[in-house]
């Protein structure tokens, strides 16, 4: 085990039993409560008469579900104890219900969906907090309640008295997994969508797609938490985001996986598909709800039921993947799903068993483990892409760089020269030969020859750093390419090479000296560049032949 994974290992062990000891500590050393939120919250849960059309139900235990027709008006009261003198706000939820709340024979509220609003008129499952009047003790509470939705017809849900900053603390406290959830959920999406658009490791969109899938499902999360309201007062938001994120977790999911997990373009393009088709039941059940034919709630009973077929035929095309082309991808992926799939019966026993106060945590971690899950493949996708751009980078400078010179070489060179002439503007060009070099390589040896090449690139490099790029581009040629045209900024140039050679020159048991040639290109007079080369060659062989003999005799006087 590599000594940075012991690391990992003593660091998360180190902060569990840390967080395990502060919590039995907080469980030991418990004597009262010093929350700056404190108050007592009343649950009115026992002695409710309910009734609807020629029915009464006596002592109601709440909260119940009557199973009543849709449209069916209901009735629950129930009489305010003087024990709850100390409350000052009540607080319960409806369910798509319109519901009028009266103390006595007297109306302290109403909520009903209104009838004149034609578009977009939706239903929504809100909370309600009332202010209650003074010396409301021992009078009747009545709540007439109907719904326009057959699966919230008859429903009561629990209603509770206390403070309202109790009361508020008590929804956030009791759907702190929720919160926690959406947190991680969103602000890691939002930080893939954002990276997407500015780190670019490959050519698909996986990264955008995984981000937008952890954003619109941390929504509906937040909706099912039922806290939407902390963000937002509107109706359509709070009553319709919901069933529209449902479409589009499983249309970025899809997309997701045709990009990370599928390799055969025929089953990319079914992938391509089933997502337009999510995309479609959105657009469908938006433009519904806008014209009142059908509710998001009516118009999913009809999507679930093509959404499980769809998802049928996802795991059929991962199959297909699987058995065609042994994608391992695939079998990791039907692994994650195993924790969904453990999180959704945990979620169905604890429904069957009433156990309510558990419902939705199960499948919220889950989300998280399978979010974290596809995140940890994101990371070994992301590493395995930075190494091999690393590698690519390596490789690209290795094929432009000369090993022996340590700078650019004739591939370098005929990449910027292409850049040039497409540009179509005025260069100059100076080629540089090593005079000697072979005399110097039989004498001296061809150690005393490299470094020869080696330091008049060096001086090359340091004299035109500012004004052109140096390229070896044969065994003692050299090319310089200079945007700069100036005819005097290059006999500087030059000048103060050829003054430096003949210093290093001094130290050495030979003379180091160079052949120049040089011109500018002019793309505009016609000619082409395979003949200007050719011209400025003669002119540095020319400069060669000039300063041979005097080298020669140099070099001999010195030995």
């Amino acid at each position: 085990m590599s000594s940075i994974r012991k690391n990992i290992i003593f660091t998360l062990t180190f902060l569990f039993v840390f967080v395990m000891m502060v919590f039995l500590l907080a469980q030991t050393v418990h004597d009262e409560n010093h929350s700056v939120i404190q108050g007592n919250i009343v649950t009115l849960d026992n002695n409710w008469t309910v009734s609807y059309e020629d029915t009464t139900l006596e002592n109601v235990i709440l909260p119940i579900d009557l199973k009543l027709d849709e449209s069916t008006v209901y009735k629950a009261t129930t009489i305010l104890s003087e024990a709850y003198k100390d409350s000052t706000h009540l607080l319960l939820r409806s369910s798509m219900q319109n519901i009028n709340i009266y103390l006595d024979d007297s109306l302290i509220y109403t909520y009903e969906k209104n009838k004149d609003i034609r578009f977009g008129n939706t239903l929504a499952s809100l909370w309600l907090l009332l202010d209650l009047p003074e010396e409301y003790e021992g009078k009747e509470l009545t709540l007439v309640m109907e719904s326009s939705v057959s699966f919230f017809s008859g429903i009561i849900n629990e209603i509770q008295l206390g403070t309202p900053q109790m009361l508020v603390f008590n929804i956030l406290k009791s759907e702190l997994t929720g919160i926690i959830t959406f947190a991680i959920l969103f602000f890691i999406g939002v930080f893939l969508i954002i990276t997407s658009f500015f780190i670019k490791l490959s050519e698909d969109s996986r990264v955008l797609y995984l981000g937008l899938w952890g954003v619109v499902t941390s929504i509906w999360i937040l909706s099912e938490a039922r806290l939407l309201q902390f963000f937002t007062g509107n109706k359509f938001i709070i009553g319709g985001i919901s069933y529209m994120m449902i479409p589009l977790i499983g249309m970025f999911l899809t997309l997701y996986i045709k990009e990370a997990i599928i390799i055969e373009k025929r089953n990319k393009r079914l992938m391509r598909i089933i997502a337009i088709l999510y995309a479609c039941f959105l657009c469908h059940s938006m433009l519904f709800q806008t014209l009142g034919i059908q509710s998001f709630i009516e118009s999913l009973n009809y999507h679930l039921i093509l959404m499980v077929l769809m998802n049928l035929g996802i795991i059929i095309i991962m199959l297909l993947e699987w058995i065609d082309h042994k994608n391992e991808r695939v079998k990791q992926l039907f692994n994650y799903m195993i924790v969904l799939a453990v999180t959704l019966l945990l979620e169905t026993f604890t429904f069957y068993s009433e156990r309510f106060s558990f419902t939705s945590q199960f499948l919220r971690i889950g989300i998280l483990i399978f979010f974290g899950l596809l995140l940890k493949d994101y990371y070994h996708f992301v590493k395995d892409r930075i190494a091999i751009q690393k590698e690519h980078l390596l490789l690209e400078k290795l094929a432009y760089r000369d090993l022996l010179a340590g700078g650019y070489n004739r591939t370098a060179y005929e990449r910027d020269l292409d850049v040039l002439l497409k540009k179509k503007k005025r260069f100059r060009l100076i080629l540089i030969d090593v005079n000697n070099l072979k005399w110097i390589n039989d004498n001296y040896g061809h150690k005393y020859g490299d470094d020869t090449i080696k330091k008049v690139y060096e001086l090359m490099q340091e004299t035109f750093k500012t004004i052109g790029r140096c390229y070896r581009i044969g065994g003692d040629e050299f090319a310089i390419l200079m945007k700069n045209t100036d005819e005097n900024i290059y006999k500087q140039c030059i000048k103060g090479l050829r003054k430096d050679l003949e210093i290093c020159g001094e130290n050495l048991p030979y003379l180091v000296d160079i052949a120049v040639g040089h011109s500018v290109f002019n793309p505009n007079k016609g000619d082409t560049y395979v003949k200007f080369y050719q011209e400025v060659d003669q002119k540095m062989y020319a400069d060669k032949i000039k300063r041979k003999r005097r080298t020669q005799e140099i070099m001999y006087a010195k030995n």
